[in-house]
């Protein structure tokens, strides 16, 4: 019967030791307080930031979201989250807390800016998927600039679709120099050795006429050179047509040209 006894009352006391130590998690769980703030930035591998872990905390601030030496529990997770995915220049935003650790936790995934535009209206940039980054002189990324009449949904469909080509494309990639978009013309490009302006004109077809100079780069400009053109316009079928300085224009089948 002692036994007995004894075995209730071990139990009774160690289910009060259980209770008491909840409580007191729970409390100490209340008062918990953030002490830091740790922010991770994902972008590809090589890309540019656009802001850094400082850049975000001086953001941080001017949303007026004090949040190290606040309390977790007055902390709401999902609104901050919101508040950082209003930023432009963000594609997605995670925040969780690490309370054993006193940490609150930010992961922010940055937009790819592909080019920016510099138009009569507006500046901006255009990101990977399409995106639209407003322009921020306080921060900056270096990208191909393309100039001239370009409206955001030329810039955001036929534009997208060009520079993504282009980025993909060991031989251009840094081929180029200018982009300008001219209202007659469409798309100029003009590359950084020479003066010879590249029309591309109004067509989409960029594969085709990319492969056109390809070869004309290859067959043609080493007998010539890049200073004997004043131009060429690629979005003709087959033809690249060339026009010399000081010549009338003359039309060749690229077969003819590169034989």
């Amino acid at each position: 019967m002692k036994k007995i006894v004894l075995s209730v009352l071990a139990l009774l006391l160690l289910g009060y030791i259980i209770v008491a130590s909840l409580g007191i998690t729970s409390e100490e769980k209340s008062k918990a307080r953030c002490q830091h703030i740790d922010i991770e930035i994902v972008t590809e591998p090589g890309r540019q930031l656009f802001m850094d872990e400082g850049d975000i905390r001086g953001e941080l601030a001017q949303m007026k979201l004090n949040l190290e030496g606040s309390l977790f529990d007055s902390i709401d997770i999902n609104q901050v989250e919101m508040k950082l995915r209003e930023n432009p220049m963000f594609h997605n935003a995670e925040v969780y807390t690490s309370r054993s650790t006193s940490k609150l936790k930010i992961r922010l995934e940055q937009k790819e800016p592909l080019f920016l535009v510099q138009s009569a209206d507006s500046t901006y940039y255009v990101a990977r998927n399409r995106g639209i980054i407003p322009m921020n002189p306080r921060y900056s990324v270096y990208v191909p600039v393309i100039t001239g009449h370009i409206s955001k949904s030329y810039a955001t469909r036929e534009l997208y679709d060009l520079m993504e080509l282009v980025g993909k494309d060991d031989y251009f990639r840094h081929y180029f120099g200018h982009i300008y978009v001219d209202e007659k013309d469409g798309i100029v490009l003009t590359p950084r050795v020479g003066r010879a302006r590249i029309i591309l004109g109004k067509g989409t077809n960029w594969e085709k006429m990319l492969d056109k100079l390809r070869v004309f780069d290859r067959e043609v400009i080493p007998r010539k050179g890049w200073n004997t053109f004043e131009y060429l316009k690629l979005g003709f079928g087959d033809q690249v047509i060339a026009k010399e300085y000081g010549a009338t224009i003359s039309t060749q089948k690229t077969e003819e040209i590169y034989d």
